[in-house]
């Protein structure tokens, strides 16, 4: 599942970003003509919409908490530590962390990183920068195997349990 909040940007194109991004996933195949499995964690989805212009706030991937700190003074110190693993529910398992200066975000890196999330080690965090929403919304990529179809799954409210949600 990719989580993402969108932020309207008066000066980036909306149109249908988001439809043709949806058209490019599924159509992605390999050497040998099969399909290619999309798994990607939060930062790697980020860049990939930004570059089919999805407008995205991006942030900074670190290995290690020191760098943290670097990473929240570049965004201007209030930031989210969020872990970077291929698992759902990083938040309910507190891999979602707020930091209101750059040495609370090296304390919150330190805390995260090396954590054990469903089974997953995490490697890396994802500095983020904190934002004002106006509007939230969650979509969930499913494949629909008996109508051999993929299916998506938007809800303004959701998170890990949007299919339940929705």
């Amino acid at each position: 599942m990719i989580e993402a909040n969108v932020h309207r940007d008066p000066g980036r194109p909306q149109g249908n970003s988001l439809v043709r991004l949806a058209r490019i996933l599924p159509t992605r195949t390999g050497s040998e003509g099969r399909h290619t499995i999309v798994d990607l964690m939060e930062y790697q989805a980020k860049e990939l919409f930004a570059k089919h212009g999805v407008p995205v706030s991006m942030g900074t991937v670190v290995e290690n908490a020191e760098d943290a700190r670097a990473a929240a003074e570049k965004l201007g110190g209030r930031v989210v530590v969020k872990a970077q693993v291929k698992v759902g529910g990083r938040g309910k398992a507190g891999g979602v962390k707020l930091a209101e200066t750059p040495e609370d975000a090296v304390a919150k890196a330190n805390e995260i990183l090396g954590m054990d999330i469903k089974g997953h080690t995490v490697r890396r965090v994802l500095i983020a920068p904190t934002a004002d929403i106006a509007e939230e919304y969650y979509f969930s990529f499913l494949v629909d195997r008996a109508a051999r179809q993929y299916l998506c799954i938007a809800s303004t409210e959701g998170g890990v349990e949007i299919e339940v949600t929705a």
